[in-house]
């Protein structure tokens, strides 16, 4: 895998995407310095044909595997990204496990890791996130913490996406 930044992100994900998965944010010396609940959950729009399981589509499920991430200004409209910066996070096409390097011609491009408008149902599994078009959800707060951190580190890191995600039929 080639080396990636100053600072890495690690993002644990459950098999059932229905649930929230962890963040952690470690510095450039590999020391833990933050940590928050996100959700690797796509949409069940029409796009997908109402499955945001199948993550080589997009606005699936945020598909596993190695990216290299930036800081990106915020974007509009805030209640779907938040309010502040986003991490961008294109695919590291180098690994050996089941993520998106793996699968020639699926090569997703647009995720991020942002906040937004909570979801407003506590009885879903993944309140008070709510699920993106592909992207990793994290609150309004985390995405605030996590960009100046990132910030003040400076220049690109390394985000990895792990967890079981569907087989590719």
């Amino acid at each position: 895998m080639a080396e990636v930044g100053h600072w890495r992100i690690y993002i644990n994900l459950p098999e059932d995407r229905g649930y929230k998965g962890s963040l952690s944010l470690y510095n450039e010396d590999g020391n833990y310095v933050f940590g928050c609940n996100c959700l690797g959950r796509g949409s069940d729009n029409h796009v997908v044909g109402g499955d945001h399981w199948d993550w080589w589509l997009s606005n699936a499920d945020t598909p596993t595997g190695d990216y290299e991430g930036s800081i990106v200004g915020p974007k509009t409209p805030a209640s779907s990204y938040g309010p502040y910066d986003r991490v961008d996070m294109v695919a590291l096409y180098e690994g050996d496990h089941a993520d998106i390097a793996a699968h020639s011609g699926d090569h997703r491009s647009g995720i991020q890791i942002h906040g937004g408008d909570p979801e407003t149902n506590s009885s879903l599994s993944w309140y008070p996130l709510k699920p993106t078009l592909g992207c990793i959800r994290v609150s309004n707060d985390d995405q605030e913490t996590l960009t100046d951190l990132i910030s003040s580190y400076g220049g690109s890191g390394l985000v990895q996406v792990r967890g079981v995600q569907k087989e590719k039929s």
